[in-house]
């Protein structure tokens, strides 16, 4: 008997494959998860750190004499500067809608702190001293931890 040359894939061979490319998907989607949560994460640090530029832009208005008085609300983006607004909103939509928080040392309104939790949940925190952190939010004295 004369076997012909077979020309196709078996069923075994088949199914191998198809799980072989079903390990491959789930291993990238993995890691396209990780790399979009540290995108949100950079975009939102990005944003909030812009707060200390705001901040100082709006102090240094010579009719302010150096105060941040009316610089940021906490938990209120539709109050306080329009950079702040703007800032508030779009960390917001970024963030998932959690809580943006500013807080100003009054009376005497020379020092502020803006935090905010990232995507990974993890808090991070931004003050008129140049201080960054990810270690917790705004800290007594109105600077990061």
């Amino acid at each position: 008997m004369i076997r012909k040359k077979r020309n196709s894939f078996t069923l075994i061979e088949l199914l191998v494959v198809i799980a072989i490319i079903g390990v491959l998907i789930s291993i990238v989607l993995v890691n396209v998860q990780s790399a979009r949560t540290k995108a949100k994460n950079n975009a939102i640090g990005v944003n909030i750190n812009s707060l200390r530029q705001a901040g100082e832009l709006w102090a240094s208005d010579p009719a302010r004499n150096g105060l941040y008085t009316g610089f940021c609300v906490s938990n209120a983006c539709g109050s306080g500067s329009s950079d702040w607004k703007s800032i508030c909103s779009a960390v917001k939509i970024q963030n998932g809608n959690k809580d943006v928080v500013c807080n100003i040392n009054t009376p005497q309104n020379t020092a502020w702190c803006a935090s905010t939790k990232l995507a990974d949940n993890t808090d991070y925190c931004v003050d008129s001293t140049a201080k960054t952190s990810t270690t917790g939010g705004c800290g007594a004295g109105f600077v990061c931890p």
